[in-house]
């Protein structure tokens, strides 16, 4: 039985991973899956060596401090490598932990194909070297990602965004607001503060004093917490504040039927605000991380924005508050300009329609499928 190791270290690359997973087991239901995953390749059958829940660290400080484990999962990836012998490699973004594998992997002679490339055209341009080496197979979800492979002597595949396909309400917003005991007379608020520890230690006190401040100015509205796949009701409503325990439901099912209803959404950097954008909810980005992290992303980071949807967008259409800008005051200015001023609202919902524009034709996940079982 052909066997493929897989690498997914985060939330939003597992749930890409296990959409991948299932079209490859339509084309050769024989294909046996094991690797590092969350809660959507396990749901597509595959076998856990390690949950990415253990793997999730963000920033350069943050992933010094877990250095030892770090090294010690590689040695186990080793190991098992070396014992199964898989027919190939599947690598889903996560560069800081995939491109090692992707060294691992090579070196024993195995093949490696590589699904989502990381953003080497925003920081560490050279790291594109490894995929030079170690990579038989990149296959990219942006159509500015083929050139910037071209301009290193590499080919890379491009077929669309599987997003296209699956990002979509799971339910009508009717029956959304039925089953979480929503008000359909009051402007829904949705925050994603992000899957990972250091994230929601960050962005929750934010989120919390944000809406706060627009309860203060005498908005009257309610709220939702969409929870990253991973994280539990029942450890998240601990996170909660009192003020807040009555106040906010979590949703930990549904997430695109929560974007969709949602009047205004708060959403931390990542996929998320792709996924928002395709479904053009209004939205404004936010981030903070540790100071030493900021200053070295300054220093290294190429990019005039940080939110997918306005990489994609290639210009700015959704505000960012970043580090210092990312205080209650100004997201909460910005969240009731756009709940109070529905022209406004409706203006940048016009401009993420060409988000959508910009990500290619539908049907891409069959041939991404395709593309890496031809190499089993």
């Amino acid at each position: 039985m052909p066997e493929v190791f897989i690498s997914a270290g985060e939330a939003s690359g597992d749930f890409l991973a296990g959409a991948l997973v299932a079209e490859m087991k339509k084309i050769n239901p024989n294909l046996n899956f094991a690797g590092l995953c969350g809660p959507s390749l396990r749901a597509a059958g595959t076998q856990t060596l390690y949950d990415i829940n253990d793997l999730g660290v963000v920033g350069f400080w943050e992933v010094a401090k877990k250095i030892r484990f770090f090294r010690k999962v590689l040695t186990q990836v080793k190991t098992e490598l070396q014992s199964r012998k898989p027919d190939l490699v599947l690598l889903v973004d996560y560069p800081g932990m995939n491109l090692k594998i992707a060294r691992l992997a090579k070196s024993l002679g195995l093949k490696v194909g590589y699904f989502v490339s990381p953003q080497f055209w925003a920081w560490k341009e050279g790291r594109v070297e490894t995929v030079k080496k170690c990579v038989d197979k990149m296959v990219v979800l942006f159509p500015f990602e083929v050139d910037f492979y071209k301009k290193h002597g590499l080919e890379a595949e491009f077929y669309g965004h599987p997003f296209l396909d699956l990002v979509k309400p799971e339910i009508p917003k009717a029956e959304f607001f039925r089953q979480n005991g929503l008000d359909s007379q009051l402007p829904l608020i949705s925050f994603f503060p992000g899957s990972r520890k250091q994230q929601l230690e960050r962005h929750l006190p934010l989120i919390f004093q944000t809406l706060s401040r627009l309860k203060a100015d005498g908005l009257r509205f309610q709220s939702c917490w969409g929870l990253a796949p991973g994280l539990s009701k029942e450890h998240s409503a601990q996170m909660l504040p009192e003020e807040f325990k009555s106040e906010v439901k979590l949703v930990d099912q549904k997430r695109y039927s929560l974007m969709a209803a949602s009047d205004f959404a708060l959403s931390s950097v990542g996929t998320i605000t792709l996924e928002l954008a395709l479904l053009q909810t209004p939205f404004l980005i936010f981030y903070k991380t540790s100071p030493l992290t900021y200053f070295l992303a300054k220093r290294w980071v190429k990019l005039p924005y940080v939110g997918l949807a306005n990489l994609v967008a290639g210009k700015k259409i959704v505000p960012e508050f970043l580090q210092s800008e990312a205080a209650p005051e100004k997201l909460a200015e910005s969240a009731y300009f756009y709940l109070k001023e529905p022209l406004l609202s409706a203006r940048l919902k016009e401009k993420l329609a060409t988000v959508r524009e910009n990500l290619g034709s539908p049907g891409a996940l069959p041939k991404i499928a395709a593309s890496f079982c031809r190499l089993v």
